[in-house]
């Protein structure tokens, strides 16, 4: 099995490349004249009892729905009620045909008898704001995530227990939760937030439980000696307690910053990495049957690193891709944005057709469109409806299906289902309309591959920030980040660039046999081609 080979070592891929790159070729045909799944989410936040989840489902089946993106409350073997209704649900969508993917697992409990409604995950683990750099509490979405022990037990609980008890569900599509649906952007997650202070996306864990991660860290890279840690960073600390977790590459704590805030942010990265690979070998462990375990992605991430720091590449999001069985995706647009989010989005649909390359299944679990509220808007919709396109999705789930008991937005006008039950009939029919939209087929469109470095701990400032110039790029042209791995499954006649020089000789001589073009760098400063 090629998994994460050296560029020597690619040529494995390549060599199985006539019978596997045959296979994915297969299933990626069978993708294409296969249409998505469209549906609905259900979140436990828009209804109260049993009663209105019942009938909350049977509205959607009723209208179209031939998948839902199930969103249960944490701990719900200790909620009978909330397991029944569960339960009832996969009957319900099972006797329908349609399928279900269980994700995030953080909704609300239902109601006690006093009417109040709580969350256990936001109750009891994830409790805390997450910090920027200067030490200051992010925004109320942002939470302590990072090296937090119980969060990571809470991680492997939820993950064992669906897969004991509901990964025999014959419709049971794909699972995840926590911080595997949207690490970047969601409660679950929270690993980058934006600091007007500094005007750039910073890394929002600077907490208790991600500085004992960095310095237990710091112990095992150097050995328990200080001495070595101090020669790499240009310091003079006694120990190794006395070591603040890096604010960016120019914090005068080190005399190398920009080393020090690398492997900073690799450890993020390792602890996601772990995460990752500990909750799908559990998952797959105790599975009944083998469901995909799915890594979902904002389509604001592109966003993220455009406008973050170029020491971000140590988040190597194409690797946590490469580990995941299935990749999923969030579309949605947003008036914060000037352009609504679209270029980002498009740049993660980019991004995602890595999974095509690797034969995954790409789910879009979720999106719509944003203004202080779900908005009914029908070019935005439209562009929801499409933007996933070229990635062949096995669903295209549309968010806002209902008002949740405690909105308070401005508006709500994109939920097809108002308080007390009230179907709008505007907001259905122009969201049913895209949805058969969604199921039109199209060509993918053209892309061009960059073969992914990461620092790999080493700080190269020229490649970090020619990294940083990628990321940029990216939102301006289709660009599609390639791990090693992956190499022999580059299409015929594609063009990769490969950002090294010193690397790029080697790798055209390994991919000249496929007719694969390999450029610098430089090939991206011609006009990119409208397709």
């Amino acid at each position: 099995m090629c998994t994460r080979p050296g560029l020597f070592a690619a040529q494995c891929c390549l060599a199985l490349a006539a019978a596997g790159g045959a296979a994915a070729a297969r299933a990626q045909t069978a993708s294409a004249l296969a249409p998505p799944r469209t549906g609905f989410t259900v979140h436990w936040d828009f209804f109260a009892s049993a009663q209105e989840a019942e009938r909350l489902v049977a509205f959607a089946l009723d209208n179209g729905a031939e998948v839902l993106n199930v969103v249960p409350p944490p701990h719900i073997w200790q909620d009978p009620a909330s397991l029944a209704i569960l339960r009832r649900i996969f009957a319900l969508t099972a006797a329908r045909g349609a399928g279900v993917v269980l994700s995030r697992i953080d909704g609300s409990s239902l109601a006690d008898a006093r009417g109040r409604r709580a969350n256990w995950l936001y109750s009891n683990v994830l409790t805390e704001r997450g910090r920027v750099p200067s030490g200051r509490p992010t925004p109320a979405f942002f939470l302590a995530t990072v090296g937090k022990p119980d969060y990571e037990r809470w991680l492997r609980e939820e993950t064992a227990y669906y897969a004991e008890n509901f990964s025999g569900e014959p419709n049971l599509m794909a699972f995840g939760v926590g911080v595997f649906n949207e690490p970047f952007v969601s409660q679950r997650g929270s690993l980058l937030c934006f600091d007007a202070t500094t005007d750039s996306y910073e890394i929002a864990q600077y907490t208790p439980y991600a500085a004992a991660l960095w310095r237990g860290d710091l112990v095992r890279r150097f050995s328990g000696d200080v001495g070595a840690l101090n020669r790499r960073y240009g310091t003079a600390f006694r120990s190794f307690n006395a070591v603040p977790m890096p604010a960016n590459e120019h914090d005068r704590s080190f005399g190398d910053a920009g080393a020090a805030y690398l492997d900073f942010v690799s450890v993020i990265n390792d602890w996601v990495v772990a995460r990752v690979e500990e909750c799908r070998s559990l998952w797959h462990a105790r599975s009944k049957r083998p469901v995909p375990f799915v890594l979902q992605f904002s389509g604001y991430v592109p966003e993220k690193f455009e406008k973050g720091r170029p020491a971000f590449a140590a988040l190597d999001i194409f690797d946590w891709m490469h580990r995941a069985d299935a990749l999923g995706l969030s579309v949605y647009t947003d008036c914060g944005y000037p352009d609504r989010g679209h270029a980002s989005v498009a740049a993660m649909v980019n991004f995602t057709r890595l999974g095509l390359l690797e034969g995954k299944p790409v789910f879009v679990l979720e999106g719509g469109n944003e203004c202080d509220g779900a908005i009914l808007d029908a070019g935005e919709l439209r562009f929801f409806a499409t933007a996933a396109r070229a990635l062949f999705p096995a669903t295209v789930i549309y968010e806002f299906l209902k008002t949740g008991y405690a909105d308070a937005f401005a508006t709500s006008d994109g939920k097809l289902v108002g308080p007390g039950f009230r179907t709008r009939p505007a907001a259905l029919a122009a969201v049913r309309a895209a949805l058969r939209e969604a199921k039109e087929t199209g060509a993918a469109g053209e892309t061009v591959f960059v073969l992914d470095e990461p620092p790999g701990g080493r700080y190269d400032p020229e490649a970090l920030a020619g990294r940083w110039r990628l990321m940029r790029a990216a939102m301006r042209r289709a660009l599609t980040f390639v791990p090693e791995a992956d190499l022999g499954a580059l299409p015929e006649g594609s063009t990769l660039v490969v950002p090294s020089a010193a690397r790029r000789a080697a790798v055209r001589e390994l991919l000249a046999p496929r007719g694969v073009v390999v450029r610098g760098e430089e090939a991206l400063r011609a006009p990119a081609k409208t397709n």
